[in-house]
């Protein structure tokens, strides 16, 4: 200090004295540069933490229902991760709900791993699939999944907690009653592997649950969970100061459009009051700078996907593009706009990468690492993308062939209006597939048809499925066994009381 006080006071040959208040600010700002760096450095014992990872998935909601999308349904939450980070404009899934989930949660495509049928009976997901809880454990990660499994819901196995979660909440199943939590005449409400009875709209609980196990997580443990929501699927159920909430907007359409139009909306709207809840929860604990938040939608909507051509069930592109974005502040630019065509098992390498953990494993992953296109604005490494053994996309082109459908049945194809006869499209040049060439452009076709053959030889069915016996009444072979009647009746044993988060 004594040299810079001699330097801004004693020196006479310079003319300005702002060119000596600049020296010396100067050289304070090299003295005291060191200080600054070591206050910047974690303390003893305060290692720098892994990232949070959160995956929040909706459910049959339709290409123009989010705020952000141009919809009319209120979603500042959601809209804030596309606003706060990355918005992908071209993202793949598959086009109905369970085998969307298995390609997220392995990295692999669902011929692969006994999904390419949904599990409404026993079975599910190949048991030896590597999950992206089990990724994260190894990494040193906690687990939770709060919501919608769909991968199996009746043996033990094929359960959440024996596929890699620490901590399992909500349904097995789908298509439960938002307000019963019944599916049928079975009741599905789970806390790890144990019925619970609960008071409340289904999407309040997700949203609640996954902002109370935040909210008690320790300081020293990154967490990965995965927040998969029944909203907007069916049943089509709000509370109705919601619904009126949407009403004006589709009051000149015909029929129950309006009304049907009008619950998705309301449906979304909570859906979205529960996200904030769950960031909120994390911004309350100081982790938003190092929590990686994705979100996307399961499948196309069942209806509403304009400009796409067709919806759920189908291989075009309203079946199987849906919205989706990621925001990791300090890392992925604010308003990013993701262009690049990706595919969702493209998550399972891309986040496993980001936690440090492997991808050593027995089974071959499909995914790809999509961080450089994420943040460099690099081109996307997929070469392809292959629905079903029917269905594949590779330079530009896609192949939907004979049978190329979820719902291969004559009836249910009239229903989605989706013909039946094979189909081939120059996506770069017909982006919403409304020209078929597949008579003009047979040498394309057989190439594509080659690489589906080479495919055949890959498939892994699934295991043996059986029905489940008619006197269960709840999901869950084993919370099946439990003594006490049917559920209705509320005479059966629970772990904790009505309501409880025990």
């Amino acid at each position: 200090m004594k040299i810079l006080t001699s330097i801004f006071f004693g020196q006479t040959k310079f003319k300005s004295k702002m060119k000596i208040m600049r020296i010396a600010v100067l050289l304070l700002t090299l003295a005291l540069a060191p200080i600054a760096t070591s206050a910047a450095k974690p303390q003893s014992g305060q290692a720098e933490r892994l990232p949070n990872i959160l995956v929040i998935l909706s459910d049959d909601v339709p290409w123009n229902t989010l705020g952000y999308q141009g919809g009319k349904a209120a979603t500042p939450n959601i809209d804030s991760i596309a606003r706060n980070g990355g918005e992908f404009t071209h993202f793949y899934v598959q086009s109905v709900c369970t085998p969307t989930r298995a390609c997220l949660l392995t990295g692999r495509y669902n011929f692969r791993t006994g999904t390419m049928a949904r599990f409404n009976a026993s079975g599910g997901m190949l048991a030896d699939e590597r999950t992206l809880a089990n990724a994260m454990k190894e990494a040193g990660y906690w687990t939770a999944i709060v919501g919608k499994w769909h991968l199996g819901n009746w043996e033990q196995e094929y359960l959440p907690r024996q596929r890699g979660f620490d901590h399992q909440y909500g349904c097995y199943n789908g298509v439960i009653d938002y307000y019963t939590r019944f599916r049928g005449r079975r009741y599905d409400w789970h806390r790890n592997d144990e019925p619970i009875r609960e008071e409340g709209y289904v999407t309040d609980l997700i949203g609640n649950e996954a902002a109370r196990l935040i909210d008690q997580h320790p300081e020293e443990k990154p967490f990965f969970m995965y927040v998969p929501f029944t909203a907007s699927h069916g049943p089509l159920q709000a509370p109705e100061e919601v619904i009126d909430l949407y009403r004006d907007y589709y009051k000149d359409l015909k029929g129950r459009t309006g009304t049907r139009k009008a619950t998705i909306d309301a449906m979304v709207h909570i859906m979205d009051e529960s996200v904030g809840r769950i960031l909120e929860a994390i911004e309350k604990r100081g982790w938003t700078k190092n929590t990686i938040v994705v979100f996307f939608n399961d499948n196309g909507g069942p209806s509403d996907n304009f400009p796409l051509r067709g919806e759920k069930a189908t291989y075009y592109d309203g079946g199987t593009r849906v919205p989706a974005a990621i925001q990791w502040p300090g890392k992925i630019k604010a308003g990013t706009v993701i262009d690049e065509p990706v595919s969702v098992v493209d998550l399972y390498p891309t986040l496993i990468n980001l936690a440090g953990g492997s991808l050593k494993q027995a089974l071959p992953i499909d995914g790809l690492d999509i961080w450089p296109v994420i943040t460099e604005g690099a081109h996307t490494p997929r070469k392809e993308f292959i629905w079903s053994p029917q269905v594949i996309r590779k330079d530009g082109w896609k192949l939907i062939d004979q049978g190329g459908l979820y719902y291969p049945h004559t009836k249910k194809a009239r229903e989605l209006d989706m013909p039946t006869e094979a189909q081939l499209y120059h996506i770069s040049a017909d982006p919403y597939e409304q020209t078929n060439l597949i008579d003009k452009r047979p040498e394309i076709a057989a190439k594509l048809r080659k690489r589906l053959t080479e495919i055949q030889g890959e498939i892994r069915p699934a295991g043996p499925v059986e029905s489940i016996p008619r006197s269960a009444t709840i999901y869950g072979e084993k919370e099946a066994k439990v003594k006490g009647g049917h559920p209705k009746t509320q005479r059966w044993e629970l772990k904790g009381e009505a309501g409880s988060t025990s």
